[in-house]
């Protein structure tokens, strides 16, 4: 899984190392994002000369990366090229730093942790374990959220071993903690401003994320808040 350690790889070849009931496509090496942790699954194209093959799902399926297509007629050992649908990745890695940002922003306020996300090219949504609802509160954190996007604060990665890992405080800011049976964690840090354990796909700075726009919160009952945002075009 290429994305792990390179976000903005769009473009590349490769050979066909497993097809099953012709449309689910193992290759040797994919920069593809497989749908989880909130992130949806890339879309694209994989072309053998001049044949072309649709990608419209990914997904993990023990320990490989499972790619289905539109059409059978891939076959073990082909060479084929593959592109990633450029605009809809790219909302998608602006969305998930500004969903970072934003949650930081949370944490930092009031200590609560990521209950749930989910991240599309429409909207965000992200849900807290806080028992006070507070919509300004929670339309402040996009504000403030612009204030840092606006800093054009360096993105990176990098992964550490699951014991340094947890070590580091902030690191998990999901409830239910670090991923289990995980030994090596990916780190996504935004530069002097936060780190976070993600497997998802990034900007490189977050000048490229544009502005956010609040669009509602809501009360899920108790502990549970939710808060909705747009990454403005």
């Amino acid at each position: 899984m290429q994305h792990l350690h390179d976000s903005q790889t769009l473009e590349f070849t490769t050979t066909v190392t497993g097809v099953t009931d012709g449309r689910f496509v193992e290759l040797a090496e994919t920069y593809f994002y497989p749908v989880g942790g909130g992130q949806p699954h890339d879309e694209g194209v994989i072309r053998r000369g001049n044949d072309e093959f649709h990608v419209t799902f990914v997904k993990k399926v023990a320990g490989t990366v499972s790619h289905e297509v539109d059409r059978a007629g891939l076959a073990v050992g082909d060479t084929v090229h593959c592109s990633i649908q450029a605009a809809r990745r790219r909302k998608l890695m602006r969305s998930h730093t500004a969903a970072h940002i934003v949650s930081a922003l949370m944490i930092k306020k009031t200590g609560a942790k990521i209950t749930g996300n989910q991240l599309s090219t429409e909207k965000v949504r992200i849900d807290y374990n806080t028992e006070h609802y507070d919509v300004d509160l929670l339309r402040s954190l996009i504000e403030e959220a612009n204030t840092v996007i606006a800093r054009k604060l360096p993105v990176t990665t990098r992964i550490v071993p699951r014991a340094e890992a947890e070590r580091m405080p902030g690191v998990a800011q999901l409830a239910k903690g670090l991923p289990p049976g995980v030994e090596d964690i990916r780190l996504v840090v935004i530069e002097g401003f936060d780190t976070q354990a993600c497997g998802g796909t990034h900007v490189a700075n977050t000048g490229e994320i544009g502005t956010l726009s609040f669009l509602k919160a809501e009360n899920k009952g108790k502990m549970n808040r939710r808060v909705y945002f747009t990454v403005n075009d």
